[in-house]
């Protein structure tokens, strides 16, 4: 089961979106986005994604080991199952606040949807 925080989230977007990273890169991707993480402190989260078996390292970069549809899969099936007792109704019933019923443009979607994984 792989489980992010939200900060270890962040960073595995910037290796995703890097196809690998360094920490200096890490540091400065999150820089140009205004949120200013110390070089120590990230360095800190990718030892702790490495213990977790998120990502490796080669030379001064890290890479994922998992894409970041697998991490996606994964974290779904585990709400699914946690929250909503691995039913897919309960799960919709939720979406539109136990009214129980779904709007025409909803179960569009659905159909659109559910016809592209068959």
């Amino acid at each position: 089961m792989i489980k992010l925080s939200a900060t270890e989230r962040e960073i595995m977007e910037v290796i995703w979106s890097m196809d690998g990273a360094s920490n200096n890169e890490i540091v400065q991707y999150f820089a140009n986005k205004g949120k200013m993480l110390a070089r120590q402190t990230t360095h800190t989260f990718l030892t702790r994604m490495m213990k977790k078996g998120l990502i490796t390292r080669e030379n001064h970069k890290f890479y994922p080991v998992y894409t970041k549809e697998d991490v996606e899969q994964q974290q779904a099936r585990q709400i699914l199952d946690t929250l909503y007792g691995s039913s897919l109704e309960n799960f919709f019933s939720a979406l539109n606040h136990g009214k129980g019923k779904l709007t025409a443009e909803e179960v569009e979607e659905l159909k659109k949807m559910i016809g592209s994984i068959q």
